[in-house]
């Protein structure tokens, strides 16, 4: 054998190594600085995907608020569904998501009737506020929402624990509406509903003087807060006569109620002509009254 090829040989065994020894050192080092690099920037596209995500949803929820149509409903709900998948149980918008994918799935059940629709409406919501801390903005949205899915099962399978449910989840949702609240005159109406659907069901004269009174503080605020929207109170049309023929409330007084009551008859009145004409003019008239 050659000194050449001696050389040769030792110089490839030296350079092999160099190359472990090189190899055995900065690779440990490598992998303590990449490991909390691609951890950041996981969490990085973690963020950069669920924004994204959640972008796409209110923009798909957006749109069926506007067409009202089924395919952008479904475009919705699937939109609310992948972004439930991509945020972590933790995040804090998770509640948010949990109630947005529940009413999209309420809102699909008010056109098909499939239950499973509202089963899952109902899972969705009940997770949704057991995320939701006692002072928490949207606490009082949430336990409305749920109370109308509640209420709408009720309305199927009669279940005295859905009404029940509503009830309670209504009553802790007013309770977090002060008096001049905007949204306070709805969780009356629907409190109030649920209330009279019990008596007729169990016969309570209690749970009918309650819905009165709270018919009465409804029609009391809504002057203030919305008398606009007063044709959508339907919940309070029945609850005062029914009162009155069962004896437990008095009819209003003279002084009081009858402006009230023509001002609502005549929004009402109004607000059916512009749907059967769809007149500008008529339109006009609704606001107006």
């Amino acid at each position: 054998m050659s000194i050449y090829s001696t050389v040769a040989g030792q110089i490839t065994v030296m350079r092999h190594t160099w190359y472990d020894l090189v190899l055995q050192t900065i690779k440990p080092l490598a992998l303590m600085r990449l490991s909390p690099l691609t951890d950041s920037q996981a969490k990085a596209n973690t963020r950069s995907s669920l924004q994204e995500a959640l972008t796409t949803a209110q923009d798909t929820f957006d749109q069926f608020l506007f067409s009202q149509s089924h395919v952008d409903l479904e475009g919705c709900i699937e939109s609310w569904k992948n972004v439930l998948t991509i945020c972590p149980n933790d995040h804090e918008i998770r509640p948010s998501i949990l109630k947005n994918l529940g009413k999209s799935l309420r809102a699909r059940f008010d056109r098909s009737g499939d239950m499973s629709d509202l089963e899952q409406s109902i899972r969705h919501q009940q997770a949704a506020l057991s995320l939701l801390p006692i002072d928490h903005p949207i606490r009082p949205s949430s336990l409305s929402n749920l109370g109308n899915a509640l209420r709408a099962r009720f309305n199927r399978t009669s279940d005295a624990v859905d009404l029940d449910e509503s009830i309670r989840h209504y009553q802790e949702a007013l309770s977090l509406h002060p008096n001049d609240h905007i949204n306070r005159p709805d969780c009356l109406n629907n409190l109030s509903g649920v209330l009279e659907l019990r008596f007729h069901m169990t016969g309570d004269k209690v749970d009918l003087e309650e819905s009165t009174r709270l018919c009465q503080e409804a029609l009391s605020l809504l002057p203030i807060c919305r008398a606009d929207d007063a044709a959508d109170f339907n919940d309070l049309s029945g609850a005062l006569p029914l009162s009155s023929e069962q004896g437990t409330a008095p009819m209003p007084e003279a002084n009081t109620e009858p402006s009230l009551q023509d001002a609502l008859k005549a929004a009402q009145d109004a607000f059916d002509q512009f749907l059967a004409s769809e007149r500008d003019v008529d339109l006009d008239g609704c606001i107006k009254s």
